[in-house]
């Protein structure tokens, strides 16, 4: 804009040196004519002088208009190059990634692949020494010519132990199946888990092919004393016994320890009342274990307690709760309880505590599980043999 003004101004100087050079022609001389001719050398001097503002300025608008598209493709080259340059940057940056998944996935493979060779050696070498350990009939033998790591000796041992406990079961299952048939039909079968059935099964079809023969253990029949309890755990009868009891007319009862825990070796019962569960019969004898002065159906004043220890400082009365008594029944056993007893318990499955809780206040009464009116016991008791 500041060198337009100055080439208007030159020009304008200009039509003025004209104006003032022929103006003494036009004062010499006058005339309409000369007039013209100075007004028509002005006015071209002035429109030369405009158009060639014009042509300058047009000039300035080009080289403006192309540097500033020249900016913009600057900057557009710019923009291109960085995202270009960042597009390189995360192709790479997903390359190393991709290139470090993939190691991590054969490193883990790898890793896999050597934990699988070594699991499989080692249980080659469990499985070994387990054969070895069962063909000499001891969890401690080692062979001389060959050692073995400890984890290796430690599952071994484990597996051997395990074997051992089976072997003992079936052993235990196989006899009480035996006996159970030397007084019962082989078409019946007492109410058993799904391995002792299969057991079961096969002592019927040996003694069907001939292989096992009753007659042979009938011989015993009842000719034996009376045996002097109603209740015994397996593992207290020898062979003998258990055939004997089940002639004078015990059950085999598989049974749940007071800990909760199926019982490894089961029960032989003989009981009085054919209402009374199997159960009920097994925890009542269960507790009565517990100490040499529990006593079983303790009765007074024509109500019975199922298990009671009564001493001068400690009257205990323990009750087994199915859930077939009605609420007034337990109304009236719970006062019957309060009257005569100082601790009395409840003891009831799981699914069965909430409707007896309502019945004790947790101080002198209470509504326990196996497990915890056990706990229970041993605690009074306990308090009873420090007085």
């Amino acid at each position: 804009m500041q060198n337009e003004m100055e080439l208007i101004i030159v020009g304008v100087v200009l039509a003025g040196i004209v104006y003032l050079k022929k103006s003494d022609e036009i004062n010499a001389s006058f005339s309409w004519y000369n007039v013209f001719v100075v007004l028509c050398v002005v006015a071209v001097i002035i429109l030369f002088v405009w158009a060639l503002v014009f042509l300058i300025k047009k000039r300035h608008e080009h080289i403006e208009k192309r540097y500033q598209e020249e900016q913009k493709l600057e900057s557009e080259k710019r923009e291109a190059e960085k995202e270009l340059q960042e597009s390189f940057r995360k192709d790479n940056e997903a390359k190393r990634m991709r290139e470090f998944a993939e190691s991590e996935e054969r490193w883990r493979l790898e890793k896999l692949r050597v934990e699988t060779l070594r699991r499989e050696e080692e249980d080659r070498l469990v499985n070994e020494l387990f054969e070895f350990k069962k063909s000499k009939k001891s969890e401690k033998a080692l062979p001389l010519n060959k050692k073995y790591a400890y984890e290796v000796n430690r599952k071994a041992r484990e597996k051997f132990e395990d074997y051992m406990s089976d072997q003992k079961r079936y052993k235990r299952l196989r006899e009480e199946a035996i006996a159970y048939y030397q007084t019962n039909s082989l078409d019946t079968k007492p109410e058993l888990q799904w391995d002792a059935e299969i057991i079961y099964a096969k002592v019927r079809e040996d003694v069907e092919d001939g292989k096992i023969s009753l007659k042979k253990f009938r011989e015993l029949d009842n000719s034996g004393p009376k045996l002097k309890r109603d209740f015994y755990r397996t593992n207290e009868l020898d062979d003998e016994m258990k055939i004997r009891a089940t002639n004078q007319g015990f059950i085999f009862a598989r049974g749940i320890e007071l800990n909760g825990k199926v019982s490894n070796s089961g029960f032989y019962v003989k009981k009085d009342s054919k209402s009374e569960s199997n159960h009920h019969f097994i925890m009542k004898h269960l507790f009565k274990e517990m100490h040499k002065d529990m006593k079983l159906e303790y009765s007074l004043e024509g109500k019975r307690a199922d298990v009671a220890f009564v001493s001068d400082d400690l009257k205990l009365a323990i009750e087994i709760e199915s859930g077939i008594n009605n609420s007034e029944q337990v109304v009236s056993k719970v006062s019957w309880l309060n009257e005569h007893f100082d601790k009395w318990i409840f003891v009831s499955s799981k699914a069965n505590l909430k409707r007896y809780v309502p019945f004790v206040d947790g101080q002198k009464s209470f509504c326990l599980t196996a497990k915890k009116a056990q706990e229970k016991v041993l605690e009074l008791l306990s308090a009873v043999s420090q007085r």
